[in-house]
């Protein structure tokens, strides 16, 4: 039996219809308010008959007892619940789910008798001090400082602290290792996290940052999961207590938010504003923001996200899986907008 935290988000959701098309067993954690018929929708889409063999378990991140019931019985825990925002005001929230609720998650595990644990990370929790290029791309080794280097936003120092939590079950016991994903295509929540740049350009976003970014198929990182635990629990060495990127290669944000546009019949964007615009922008809308309580349009670490160019290495994952190709973005796309609710 697989447990999966974040199940109703686009990894989890992805995940568990990765397991039901297979016939394996799989639990699903949710919070109240979950929109189930959403996710029963993707599920259908997916695996056709498969949502009544999914056994949903109410359980929050912080209710620890709730977290050691949900993992009785349970040989794998399949982390990916967390929060992801670049808004300063969120940055306790942040901590108290990517790190706190990592903590009650492997605590939970660790009493609960749970084998495996595949903690569910993020390129954002790899120092990017130095810069990258394709001749010298970000790669897992790279250490991380105290502050997390030049460019660490707040939700990846939260994601940094919790990835510590997961190797230190691993120190006590749990089999574990660690995926980083880049940006995520797929469908599942489509008004947060990377979901959003669909109802962005549904709603008619014109423009497109000017810099460039990883990109991963989500169904790529539920596959690679599945693999990856195959793999080891086969014997594969070079797997449990490491960390392996995730993205299929590096796009600029107009050629994703334009094939979006393709995707959904609309027009693609059709301004650029410069770097020196934005940076003098993030300000006052950081602050309007704080002021009426209201998402800001932009901030710093959204600043600094969509005016920088980042390559990644995924050699290490294809070193021990050398069978393995990552989804064109392309195809990824085409895959999502059939999904996709406006």
């Amino acid at each position: 039996m697989e447990l999966i935290t974040g199940a109703t988000g686009i990894v989890g959701l992805h995940r568990a219809a990765w397991l039901l098309e297979r016939n394996l067993p799989v639990r699903a954690l949710f919070r109240k308010g979950s929109d189930l018929n959403r996710c029963k929708a993707f599920i259908d889409a997916r695996a056709p008959g498969a949502w009544s063999r999914l056994e949903w378990f109410d359980a929050e991140l912080g209710d620890p007892h709730a977290l050691e019931q949900a993992m009785q019985s349970v040989t794998t825990v399949f982390h990916a619940a967390g929060k992801v925002s670049f808004e300063a005001r969120d940055a306790d929230r942040l901590f108290e789910v990517n790190a706190m609720g990592t903590t009650h998650v492997v605590n939970a595990a660790l009493a609960a008798g749970v084998e495996n644990l595949i903690h569910i990370s993020s390129v954002a929790a790899i120092k990017r001090s130095g810069g990258s290029s394709l001749e010298s791309p970000i790669r897992e080794s790279v250490e991380w400082t105290a502050d997390g280097g030049s460019g660490a936003s707040t939700y990846g120092k939260s994601k940094r602290a919790g990835e510590l939590e997961a190797w230190r079950g691993a120190a006590e016991g749990l089999n574990v290792f660690a995926l980083c994903p880049s940006i995520v295509i797929g469908a599942g929540n489509f008004r947060v996290s990377s979901g959003e740049m669909w109802s962005r350009v549904a709603a008619g976003m014109n423009w497109a940052p000017p810099g460039a970014s990883g990109f991963v198929a989500a169904t790529d990182i539920a596959l690679a999961a599945g693999n990856l635990l195959d793999a080891a629990l086969a014997g594969r060495p070079g797997i449990w207590g490491e960390r392996f990127i995730l993205s299929e290669g590096t796009h600029t944000f107009d050629e994703v938010l334009g094939g979006i546009a393709l995707q959904l019949g609309l027009e693609p964007p059709s301004k650029m504003p410069p770097v020196w615009l934005l940076t003098l922008a993030w300000r006052p809308l950081e602050l309007w923001s704080r002021l009426t309580g209201t998402r800001a349009l932009l901030t710093r670490d959204m600043m600094q996200t969509a005016t920088t160019t980042v390559y990644y290495s995924t050699e290490k994952l294809t070193s021990v899986l050398p069978e393995f190709k990552f989804k064109p973005l392309e195809e990824a796309l085409a895959e999502t907008a059939p999904l996709f609710s406006r």
